[in-house]
């Protein structure tokens, strides 16, 4: 417990499907505020569920390059249970904190949020090596930067996406109570690629997991680009249509999007809820 700060060598790594950093390897480590991962390598890492569970001082990590996953690119916050891998809301559970000591009031709740609000990947120039992952804003996404695959539960105000972005993982932004605006780096991906966000199955909502948005409780603008061509059914739902789950202090406020925008599409339910949207 007064552990304060930690460096990861090279040698540390996967060995079969032995993860590198295991099941609450720093568990409870109230007082660890860093961890640094000496850079360099190309042996594959990854982090296994719970690892830095109840690290309240631990606010952000930069991975090295070698971040990988056990069975796909999103596995480096692998859950134990492999029947629920494919549950995006389990790609934060490396950092579950449920100690949090930040605090956001969104209508009459005041929730408390983990700390940890940052996560990085290093750029690093290693010949013939193809990262898993990439960061941008401290946001993580997949290493060809199309995918919005992780924002930490503990962020708080605006957040930026990428102008790489092509699309965002259902569950990507679970739980990010203290996000309040959603914004898109430029108007054009660098690539001439198009932005959407896909389906979401109905069928699916009491899980919530697979909600882009869902738990999202401050989240009042979303700023899309010009290049959205697609919004998927329940795209901007925050959370499933049932008595217990409704929130009545949710509710996203304004929604734009850019002058030429290519948006064709509009999803059943995309806007459902957004009972509190005035333009």
């Amino acid at each position: 417990p007064n552990l304060t700060s930690v460096t990861v060598p090279t040698t540390v790594r996967n060995v079969g499907d032995v993860r590198a950093i295991g099941t609450r390897a720093f568990y409870d480590c109230e007082n660890l505020e860093s961890v640094t991962f000496t850079l360099g390598g190309t042996q594959p890492l990854s982090i296994a569920a719970e690892a830095f569970w109840l690290c309240p001082k631990l606010t952000s990590l930069t991975l090295p390059a070698r971040a990988s996953g056990m069975k796909n690119m999103y596995d480096v916050f692998e859950m134990v249970d492999a029947t629920t891998l494919d549950n995006p809301h389990y790609l934060g559970m490396a950092f579950t904190d449920y100690d949090g000591d930040v605090s956001v009031k969104s209508g009459t709740r005041e929730i408390t949020l983990p700390a940890f609000a940052q996560i990085n990947v290093a750029e690093e120039n290693i010949p013939n090596f193809t990262p898993q992952f990439w960061s941008y804003d401290g946001i993580l996404y997949s290493g060809d930067k199309k995918t919005v695959v992780y924002c930490p539960t503990g962020r708080t105000g605006e957040v930026e996406i990428s102008k790489y972005a092509e699309t965002i993982r259902p569950g990507a932004f679970y739980d990010c109570a203290g996000i309040t605006a959603i914004t898109f780096e430029d108007a054009e991906n660098v690539n001439g690629v198009d932005f959407y966000l896909d389906d979401v199955d109905d069928s699916t909502l009491i899980k919530d997991v697979e909600l882009y948005f869902y738990g999202c409780a401050s989240l009042k603008s979303i700023a899309f680009p010009a290049r959205l061509t697609r919004l998927g059914a329940n795209s901007l739902r925050l959370y499933a249509n049932y008595p217990n789950l409704r929130k009545a202090d949710y509710g996203l406020e304004t929604i734009t999007f850019a002058e030429g925008c290519r948006l064709t599409e509009i999803g059943d339910y995309s806007f459902a809820f957004c009972t509190s949207v005035e333009t």
